[in-house]
């Protein structure tokens, strides 16, 4: 074993097995330690965070509660079996939408916030309880995490406190996150450990049948070369029922990340997967998405690409195919997203199949692909191709719907060629039929679409107050008092200043510092007016506002 002699804070255990850096850990920090298995086929992304949260929060609620409470976003998201010990987090758009309204994704850089939220809280247990001794953190595995862990414990390593948190990170290699090796540079001493020895070379008296069971019940993580060999060369038929054993088994826990890791490596070596195996798996996809873990999505939809036949299980197909292109995009990696819609666009002759893959390829022509690729007269060709086919749809709250949605994406790319003025036309179009064909469920309508300005707009004849925008349209004709838009915010106004009034039901608002998400209406009882006065370079209209709502000739919008 080699080291290097540095007053680095933390400690890099590289090589060797499991069982030997374990040794190694607790022979360099004794006393109170926390060991974490890190690798990803266990519970997906933040395996090893969660595994930590679920061991650390429990003694924290007992000595600290306010220290969770604190951070209830981060705890719940990394490890949601914790719900029935901590308070509801607060509510955001994305997070309420149901999946058919949903039309905003988090930011893949939300994985980061949440890290260094996790951090803080861990430094913050650490300083408290720090009568019980120095705490050293074991995490193993690192090489075979998720980069939604390799991510955290780059952050780790760089903020937390070494006088009362330690950490150790092990590995059997050189982990692939390049975050993660500069950071294990900069701030770890690493140690190497002798490579483990072969499956030839180690003695034992466990017969193949034994070697297999242990393999399996370690969910596929296993280092010891013999269960490795073993596993591999066993019969298939005999395998597959042991792993079809085995998910069965993890099921019956009834903890969720489970489902995110080991129960879908499990299915994936079980053989031939039934529909409703499948839409499990899409379930836990569809969690991965909306949680902004796209890398997870990833590996996820393809199991399912790769596990469902086209021909007899299309619609899980479809959906495997579509989780896998959104989170290819949003990772950065349009090239490969668009090949899956291509793909989709080859196979089948579904119309809503070629209009979402006709809406996402404009997407990816608009604003997705690298600036070098973007060509807005091919996104025009995808959306126009979109648009013609929803408006054939069948079912008139879908048709209009659609309508509008993919004349949204028209408009961005009128935006983007320069045409302000002709983006604006689009949205109205739509809102007749909508508002016809939407009564019965305004809410969904309301929350599947966003206008061309990247706020939401709601149709008044649902009994929805509209929001503000910069065309005559949308202004709200006759109101009386100060009212509430669909955030639940109120605004008023008071010469040349808008004051927010933030009434008790907040809990769908977007951003308190940002007004423009407001409907505004002045405190006159004959409600604002606004006259056209001079067209803007954005939109194509600006206003001037009467004594009573703002200064005289300003052009900038109430909200």
């Amino acid at each position: 074993m080699t080291s290097s002699a540095t007053a680095l804070p933390h400690s890099w255990l590289r090589g060797g097995d499991r069982a030997s850096r374990a040794a190694a850990a607790a022979a360099a920090h004794p006393g109170r330690t926390t060991r974490v298995a890190g690798h990803r086929r266990l519970r997906g992304p933040y395996t090893a965070a969660g595994n930590l949260l679920r061991a650390v929060v429990p003694d924290v609620l007992a000595t600290r509660p306010e220290l969770p409470a604190r951070h209830v976003i981060e705890i719940l998201s990394v490890a949601p079996e914790l719900t029935d010990r901590l308070p509801a987090p607060p509510r955001t758009l994305t997070s309420l939408a149901s999946p058919t309204e949903r039309t905003r994704y988090y930011s893949p850089l939300r994985t980061r916030r949440l890290a260094h939220g996790i951090t803080e809280f861990l430094n913050a247990w650490a300083a408290a309880s720090r009568d019980r001794g120095p705490w050293t953190l074991f995490l193993d595995d690192l090489d075979e995490a998720d980069p939604t862990d390799q991510e955290l414990v780059a952050i780790l390593l760089r903020r937390a406190r070494p006088d009362a948190l330690r950490v150790v990170v092990g590995s059997a290699v050189a982990p692939r996150s390049e975050a993660l090796a500069e950071a294990l540079e900069r701030y770890a001493a690493p140690t190497v450990l002798p490579a483990a020895a072969r499956a030839s070379e180690k003695p034992g008296g466990r017969d193949p049948e034994e070697l297999l069971r242990a393999y399996v019940a370690s969910d596929g993580t296993s280092d010891d070369p013999a269960e490795q060999s073993a596993h591999a060369a066993a019969d298939p038929d005999t395998r597959a029922a042991l792993h079809l054993a085995r998910a069965r088994e993890l099921e019956d826990r009834d903890e969720w990340t489970l489902h995110l890791g080991a129960i879908a490596y499990h299915r994936s070596q079980a053989g031939p997967r039934s529909d409703e195996e499948g839409r499990a798996l899409m379930t836990a996809a569809d969690y991965c998405l909306r949680m902004g873990y796209y890398e997870a999505t990833v590996e996820l939809g393809r199991q399912g690409r790769a596990a469902f036949d086209p021909l007899t299980q299309e619609r899980l197909y479809i959906v495997a195919s579509g989780k896998t292109a959104q989170a290819l995009g949003a990772l950065g990696r349009t090239d490969e997203a668009e090949a899956i819609y291509h793909e989709q666009r080859a196979r089948f002759t579904d119309p809503v199949v070629h209009m979402v893959s006709a809406y996402a390829i404009s997407m990816l022509y608009t604003r997705a692909h690298p600036q070098e690729r973007l060509d807005t007269a091919v996104a025009r060709e995808y959306v126009n191709n979109a648009i013609a086919i929803a408006s054939q749809l069948a079912d008139p709250e879908e048709r209009a719907f659609h309508t509008v949605f993919q004349q949204n994406g028209l408009a961005l790319v009128e935006l983007r060629e320069g045409r302000p003025r002709r983006h604006c036309r689009w949205s109205p179009r739509g809102w007749p039929g909508w508002t016809a064909n939407c009564r019965p469920a305004p809410a969904r309508c309301t929350a599947r679409c966003c206008c061309t300005t990247g706020r939401r707009s709601t149709p008044r004849s649902a009994g929805w107050t509209r929001r503000w925008r910069t065309t005559t349209e949308w202004w709200p004709s006759t109101p009386a008092t100060p009212s509430t838009c669909a955030t639940g915010r109120r605004c008023t106004c008071a010469g040349a200043m808008w004051r927010r009034r933030w009434p008790t039901t907040t809990a769908l608002c977007r951003s308190p510092r940002r007004s423009t998400s407001c409907t505004t209406t002045a405190r006159t009882p004959a409600g604002p007016r606004a006259t056209p006065r001079a067209r803007s370079p954005t939109c194509g209209t600006s206003w001037s506002w009467s004594p009573t709502t703002i200064r005289p000739g300003s052009t900038s919008s109430p909200c």
